[in-house]
């Protein structure tokens, strides 16, 4: 009861600031699209948005002219926080980024030193810093944050191995690898914005000996237990979980092709592609309480397109103005909260980036 209690309180706290609807909302939506003053405007250059709260901020990095990463938080009257760690180094490549944000305003990220190694770091709401250092890491990667303050992330050790951890908001470390049933592990993928939710279970994927995508599921005891792709699929990639345990993420057809999927709570799993011309691949990122997910699709003959398909599997897919139609160009959804509201990144013909909030 004390547990559910604390849940509870979080989940009002969290989402009562905003009026939200029972269900996800209909598609009568406002876009708002947004560049970081300071973002670059060549190629693989702009703003990219990880994530979006409960509280309708979100926050990611921008690129700057000189290729150098800075972290960002716009909230939603649209103020622009700039974050740089003041330890990160300046050069092309190197900086700072923002990976995850939670209700309250606290966000994690890393940054560059000078050595191009990597340190992670908790932000609080009013701006304090505090280093995510694993002790006796070479490199630390923080990588999603949930509500009460627990991070996951990703180190690296004196041997080259690499190894999962979790940070408790008191500061304890827990660390896990990922169950590679005697395969071997070839590397690990990083975590999402929305892969670890507020009862603390958490997904990811890695890459096994033999480069096989596979995935992972950790439970809040502290199971952690190996998803593989089902049947004749190839690989998998789980990239997010709600507070209700379902998980959305990418499939690997027989072809190597992409499927979004979604597994239940009984470990069932369901493969989708969003409507033709917008058949060519697909990836669910972010999936809220209500079953709603959101990622993007390819259209055939060119072109990646945002779309939002609901609990009972119903898609509405767009696509929003200057978007390239080229490879790796379009509309891509990253985020979704219990209102409804998505943001995501636009890349155009020339591949300079910015991204938007939609509000339904």
């Amino acid at each position: 009861m004390r547990r559910i209690s604390i849940l509870l309180l979080v989940f009002f706290a969290c989402f009562a600031l905003p009026a939200w609807p029972q269900a996800p909302s209909q598609w009568h939506h406002k876009v708002v699209t947004f560049r970081v003053p300071g973002a670059g405007k060549g190629a693989n250059q702009g703003t990219y948005v990880n994530g979006i709260t409960s509280t309708g901020a979100v926050a990611g990095w921008y690129i700057d002219g000189n290729n150098v990463n800075h972290g960002f938080i716009s909230t939603l009257n649209g103020t622009i926080a700039k974050v740089d760690h003041p330890n990160a180094s300046k050069g092309a490549g190197e900086g700072t980024q923002i990976q995850a944000m939670n209700c309250v305003g606290a966000t994690t990220g890393f940054y560059w030193d000078s050595s191009g190694n990597t340190h992670s770091f908790l932000r609080t709401a009013e701006g304090r810093m505090k280093a995510i250092d694993v002790p006796g890491a070479v490199w630390t990667q923080a990588v999603n944050i949930n509500d009460f303050g627990t991070i996951q992330g990703l180190y690296g050790d004196s041997d080259g191995n690499q190894h999962y951890f979790l940070r408790g908001a008191w500061g304890n470390y827990t660390y896990f690898d990922p169950p590679s049933n005697d395969v071997g592990v070839g590397m690990l993928g990083w975590g999402s914005f929305y892969g670890l939710n507020n009862a603390g279970a958490a997904v990811g994927w890695f890459l096994d000996a033999n480069w096989v995508l596979r995935g992972w599921l950790r439970t809040p005891d502290g199971e952690v237990t190996r998803l593989d792709a089902p049947g004749s699929w190839q690989g998998i990639a789980p990239l997010a979980i709600n507070l209700r345990g379902e998980i959305t993420g990418e499939l690997l057809d027989p072809s190597g092709n992409s499927h979004g999927f979604v597994r239940d709570l009984h470990g069932n799993m369901t493969d989708f592609l969003c409507p033709a011309p917008y058949d060519r691949e697909a990836a669910g990122f972010a999936m809220n309480f209500f079953g709603e997910i959101v990622g993007f699709c390819g259209k055939q003959g060119g072109g990646e397109f945002a779309f939002s398909r609901s609990a009972d599997g119903a898609f509405k897919v767009f696509g929003l103005p200057g978007a390239g139609t080229g490879l790796n160009q379009g509309t891509f959804n990253y985020g979704l909260n219990l209102q409804g509201w998505l943001t995501g990144q636009v890349t155009d013909e020339n591949y300079v980036t910015w991204s938007y909030v939609m509000i339904p």
